[in-house]
């Protein structure tokens, strides 16, 4: 399988970012969203984040290793199936960043009520500035794909069996390993600072 260097990777990246920065758009604007209707329900978001938190519970007690390679196993899975099912108009990716953009905001609001706003920070930062761009990255490259696909239905010019495989190949060599990174820094790093924010 052919490699793709760092300036490659700055290359695929410049190749996509007008796509980079819509995805991040709409996950910016669902989380806001979900922010703000959770401030203005509740109800709705405190029953919503117990589900959530009842999500969370269940790992909780397992060994910090097997902790770390359910989160890798779940955000890499979920990437690698934004990134495929995107052929399909890019509608997936849009709709996962949508609901996961939605879940957060609400998690943000009922957290920054009862721990503050720096706990907010210090539990989404120091893995979140790793794992939030390969969600955009994998989902820029779906939304590409179904870009691709719409083109060709339209008669226009399209490539989407050479960016399916710029994808896959970015996604194996680039975003997998750094979701992994994310996945240790999450598990090892963050509870740590959380405490030093607590204390």
């Amino acid at each position: 399988m052919n490699r793709i260097n760092t300036k490659e990777a700055l290359t695929y990246l410049s190749y996509l970012k007008g796509y980079i920065l819509f995805v991040a758009l709409i996950f910016i604007l669902s989380t806001l969203m979900g922010y703000w209707y959770s401030s203005s329900d509740l109800a709705f978001a405190t029953q919503a984040s117990a589900d959530i938190g009842e999500m969370f519970a269940i790992i909780q007690g397992l060994h910090p290793l097997i902790i770390m390679a359910i989160i890798f196993l779940n955000n890499s899975i979920k990437c690698f199936i934004v990134l495929l099912l995107g052929i399909g108009f890019g509608l997936i990716p849009l709709v996962f960043l949508i609901y996961n953009g939605f879940l957060i905001g609400i998690v943000v609001l009922m957290t920054e009520r009862i721990e503050g706003f720096l706990y907010v920070l210090a539990a989404i930062v120091p893995h979140g500035i790793i794992e939030l761009p390969m969600i955009f990255f994998s989902a820029a490259i779906g939304v590409r794909l179904g870009h691709d696909l719409l083109n060709t239905l339209m008669g226009k010019k399209a490539d989407i069996k050479k960016d399916f495989k710029k994808g896959v190949l970015f996604y194996m060599h680039w975003i997998l390993p750094l979701l992994f990174i994310a996945a240790a820094v999450e598990t090892f790093l963050t509870p740590l600072i959380l405490i030093m924010v607590v204390g």
